[in-house]
């Protein structure tokens, strides 16, 4: 009801506000009885109530820019007239081209490192498998730390780390449809996405710890889970606390190419995904790691026993700090089971009943001895003491009781043994799956350098290109506007999803343009020292004055010239402001007869004026900071022409859209080209 009472209203405004304007059409006729006598019919819009329906409907076409509204200022009288329909004109917008394919680069490294890892992990279990599962299976929680470091390398493992900060970085936004119209959705992101996303983050700790694990060494396995469990939390909260969200901001900034002829805008920014953010992912990382650190330290400086530092074994890489061997055996190449040997990048391979073990870091092969573990059953003490003889059922009790005790002390020390190595079969398991499901995520959100997994140029494109191309018609922003794209008066009737859409736009927005955004001081004089001088005279404006002093007049009429007085803060009424700013010699090798008849004989008949003439035909460009001051001195404003449709205003209008890492690239919203239409042209 309350929607209801709000149209009516804006109905009532928006009907005083025509009748106020007085906007009419008109029609010349004859009559049979005198045809050469002509009539002026005078018919006002809104006025008259039969007439009104077919008001509405003219109306109806001036706000779809099919139409305009014009007031033509007589010496007798003032008439707002409603010009014919245009014909709608096809304009070319941007392309698929404009969005490159650098974004694959990022996408082939994920799938590199991914499919290595799956690689890596398939062979340790296919060996374990092999050996009966006799390895130790501590050594497989440090899957995703050695396998990267050794078998991948820390510049891909910077890549995928910054991959997976760019996706935490990057809105989820799509087009929708509701009912009879399309809007943009952020759809909500899975917990568990988010928490695989967060965990591939963290590769950029490794690459870090690796670099540290040369001055820290065993400080290293203190600090290095520690820090990586922190930030992974770190970076899931901030994620779901803190979520990018999609915004658009309104900004027209519009320079004349060619004075009175082209406009080149540019309107606004979407931004899809935040740096800002990505620096909050980086300190959040940075902040885990040097508290973590801090705590390792503080734990290294404590009091403690003396030992003899171990001897590095290089042969293992950064496996070295975190893998178990037997401490008699440390510097053993074959000690390693082979799950184990495989993770630090030693490749087994049986040659003529010898066993070797190939380096991929070195590319070298070693020989390693075949290693037999022997297992010694623990025998009491050889002490001798007197006992007495047991009974038959006495020595069957105590039999019985010593194979129970046996048998459960066997199976502890296997589950002891077992649980370790099951756990960390389940944990490689669970890093390829989660490597597997970012690899999915990553390929959906780079299919685009925007990072815009559902963007395409006949759906999101068209919908935000011809709601811009509206809101700029219709609300032009005056001043930087942001806003969220979900917001519900952002929509567009109709669907999207066909294979071919149109982008609305109006015809009559590069003079719109230049009559509300670039006629102010600045823009036209930076426009007028980019025209061609030849043109000048094709600017349509209709001169009161020659000179800025207001000393020598020049308009057709005298109720014009009474008229000039009132504009003289427009700097379109003043010829000196046009030939300021062009190469008069230019102008005068095209114009120059013209001018002397018109202008320069009467001028030079008196001092003041030759002397105006030495000064404009001499006079180079000043600076334009000085130049806008001298026309502010004369108070001047603005500098608006006339209506005119001789001539189409070129316009070249387009938006941009701002990735996480703050690139931004642009499409257009509208590229129409100026072109005299002298045949069609009333003005």
């Amino acid at each position: 009801m309350e929607s209801s009472s709000l149209n009516i209203a804006m109905w009532h405004v928006a009907a005083a506000d025509v009748k106020a304007l007085n906007a009419s059409i008109i029609q010349y006729t004859t009559s049979e009885a005198d045809p050469t006598t002509w009539r002026l019919l005078h018919q006002p819009l809104l006025q008259d109530a039969a007439w009104a329906p077919f008001g509405w409907a003219l109306l109806y076409d001036w706000v779809q820019s099919k139409r305009e509204v014009v007031s033509f200022e007589g010496d007798v009288s003032t008439i707002v007239l409603m010009s014919s329909a245009d014909q709608p004109q096809l304009f070319p917008s941007s392309t698929s081209s404009a969005v490159a394919a650098a974004s694959r680069a990022m996408n082939y490294v994920v799938v590199y490192t991914t499919f290595v890892l799956a690689c890596v992990a398939t062979s340790c279990l296919v060996c374990a498998t092999y050996v009966r599962f006799d390895i130790h299976g501590a050594n497989l929680f440090w899957f995703n730390r050695i396998v990267g470091s050794i078998w991948i390398g820390r510049p891909l493992l910077l890549v995928r780390g910054m991959t997976a900060v760019l996706v935490l970085s990057t809105a989820s936004l799509e087009l929708v449809e509701g009912g009879d119209h399309s809007r943009f959705h952020v759809p909500t992101q899975p917990l568990v996405h988010t928490m695989v996303v967060a965990g591939e983050a963290t590769w950029l700790l490794y690459v870090v710890q690796d670099f540290l694990a040369v001055a820290l060494f065993d400080s290293t396995t203190l600090h290095g889970p520690a820090s990586v469990a922190v930030a992974w939390l770190a970076l899931v909260v901030l994620s779901v606390v803190s979520p990018v969200r999609p915004t658009a901001r309104l900004a027209q900034m519009c320079t004349a190419t060619n004075m009175d002829t082209a406009v080149q805008c540019s309107s606004g920014v979407l931004q899809i995904g935040d740096l800002g953010h990505i620096w909050k992912v980086l300190i959040a990382i940075l902040v885990s790691a040097g508290v973590s650190l801090a705590v390792a330290l503080a734990w290294r400086c404590r009091p403690r026993s003396s030992a003899s530092p171990s001897k590095p074994r290089y042969f293992l890489g950064i496996g070295d700090l975190f893998f178990h061997m037997p401490s008699t055996k440390r510097t053993d190449i074959g000690s390693l089971d082979h799950a184990s040997s495989l993770l630090a990048g030693l490749v087994p391979l049986t040659w003529k009943g010898l066993q070797y073990k190939f380096d991929i870091k070195i590319w070298s092969v070693h020989a390693t001895a075949a290693t037999t573990t022997v297992h010694v059953a623990e025998t009491p003490s050889p002490n001798v003491h007197f006992k007495r003889e047991p009974t038959k059922a006495t020595a069957r009790f105590a039999s019985n009781s010593a194979r129970i005790a046996s048998n459960i002390m066997t199976s502890t020390r296997k589950a002891a043994a077992h649980g370790p190595l099951l756990v960390g079969v389940v944990y490689v398991t669970a890093s390829i799956a989660g490597s597997v499901s970012f690899l999915g995520l990553s390929q959906v959100n780079f299919t685009n350098d925007m990072n815009w997994a559902t963007f395409n140029m006949t759906g999101a494109h068209a919908f935000f290109a011809s709601w811009l191309n509206q809101e700029l018609l219709l609300r032009p922003p005056h001043n930087t506007t942001t806003f969220q794209l979900t917001h519900a008066a952002i929509n567009q009737g109709g669907s999207f999803a066909s294979a071919a859409t149109v982008v609305s736009a109006a015809p009559n927005l590069g003079a719109l343009l230049q009559r509300t955004v670039i006629n102010t001081v600045e823009s036209t004089i930076r426009g007028l020292r980019t025209t061609e001088a030849c043109l000048v005279p094709w600017i349509f404006t209709q001169y009161c004055f020659v000179d800025l002093s207001q000393r020598w007049e020049m308009a057709n009429t005298a109720a014009r010239q009474a008229r000039c007085q009132r504009m003289t803060t427009n700097g379109a009424v003043f010829l000196e402001a046009l030939l300021r700013n062009v190469p008069f010699a230019e102008f005068y090798n095209c114009w120059g007869d013209a001018f002397d008849v018109a202008i320069a004989y009467d001028l030079k008949q008196l001092t003041a004026g030759q002397k105006w003439l030495d000064a404009i035909s001499a006079t180079p460009n000043v600076p334009v900071d000085e130049e806008i001051r001298l026309w502010t001195s004369y108070n001047v404003t603005h500098f608006d022409t006339q209506w005119q449709n001789f001539k189409t205003i070129g316009v070249k209008n387009a938006y941009s859209v701002l990735n996480a890492y703050g690139v931004s690239y642009p499409f257009m919203l509208q590229s129409q080209s100026s072109a005299f239409q002298l045949l069609l042209q009333t003005s």
